[in-house]
């Protein structure tokens, strides 16, 4: 396969991975609201859905460096410098980022093996890993220009490029996700108090 063809086959790995591992935050985080572990079937079914997608993602982003690594010419990516980061010869710091991200995820893939062995809150922080493998990840996507050419380095980055897009797209999805969470956690917990200070004054 020519060598242009293989970074575009890497290029379109890494963008469905860091879609289909958005919309898997988006739902775990839907998961974790009161109202979906009030539906126990509804909950049943979309926690199905978010390992599904989890897996695929994680699938995903961790073949989407293997057609780089094909196109040594072109890239001059060795497979070290896909999970040891600083170790790239081209655009080193945007693809240490990328490194990173990879080896957090085989952490967590490798802590989900082994959730029946490792105490729960343990489990949990480790799990919150996926998030820093999903920003290590869209900031590697986001800055890595499309030319691997012996001018990478001063390649510019067009944000307003089709994969640049919808990069952002998850990244504005999993922001307001996350917003949406705390802010329902902050609401929840202003609760009780404003609900105890208007039995005193409906008392008084």
């Amino acid at each position: 396969m020519p060598e242009d063809l293989l970074i575009l086959l890497a290029r379109t790995l890494g963008i469905a991975g860091v879609l289909v591992l958005s919309a898997s935050a988006v739902l775990g985080v839907l998961l974790a609201s009161r109202t979906a572990q009030r539906q126990r079937l509804l909950r049943g079914r979309t926690f199905r859905i978010h390992r599904l997608l989890s897996v695929v993602g994680a699938g995903l982003l961790l073949a989407h460096p293997v057609p780089v690594v094909l196109a040594r010419e072109t890239a001059g990516l060795s497979l070290a410098a896909v999970f040891v980061p600083f170790a790239a010869a081209k655009l080193t710091f945007n693809i240490a980022f990328g490194a990173l991200a990879l080896d957090i995820l085989l952490l967590v893939l490798f802590s989900s093996l082994l959730i029946k062995d490792l105490p729960r809150k343990m489990w949990r922080r480790l799990h919150y890993g996926a998030y820093a493998v999903l920003s290590l990840g869209l900031y590697h996507g986001l800055l890595i220009p499309n030319d691997f050419g012996p001018n990478a380095r001063y390649a510019p980055v067009d944000p307003l490029a089709f994969d640049k897009v919808l990069v952002e797209v998850s990244i504005i999805g999993v922001l307001l996700a996350s917003a949406w969470r705390i802010t329902a956690g902050v609401h929840r917990r202003a609760a009780p108090g404003r609900e105890r200070s208007h039995t005193k004054d409906s008392g008084a």
